[in-house]
């Protein structure tokens, strides 16, 4: 990565540690932006098993990790919030991408999840705006 890369992740984990402590509900929100990110990102890589040349390119749970380090620079409090359910999300991700990317059928979201998941963003969502 170049300097200006790495400038940009700093202040980004800067910005997100300040907001964890400061504005929880504020952090969830940024924090679930990232999660949707990563989450294209693992249905994109569970797709591309490897490139042109036939090499082995980084693989949809590498996600998790990378998501996880991420969150770990943005303080103890981001962790405390986020760690449980961001694994446990962007773990549900990347089965549901490379369960599709193997057989659609074994992907189905039921209802239930659908639901579960939109309420909790707008509810975090009007928490944020009250």
């Amino acid at each position: 990565m170049g300097k200006a890369s790495d400038r940009r992740k700093k202040w980004r984990a800067s910005h997100l540690e300040d907001l964890a402590q400061r504005d929880p509900k504020r952090f969830m929100l940024e924090w679930g932006k990232r999660l949707e990110s990563w989450s294209r990102e693992a249905r994109r890589l569970a797709q591309v098993m490897r490139d042109q040349e036939n090499r082995k390119v980084a693989g949809a749970y590498d996600v998790i990790a990378y998501a996880m380090g991420e969150l770990e620079r943005c303080g103890p409090a981001a962790v405390l919030m986020e760690a449980q359910s961001s694994k446990q999300a962007l773990s549900n991700e990347c089965n549901k991408a490379v369960a599709a990317a193997v057989s659609g059928s074994l992907a189905k979201l039921s209802i239930y999840d659908f639901c579960r998941v939109k309420e909790e963003y707008a509810s975090a969502k009007e928490d944020l705006h009250a």
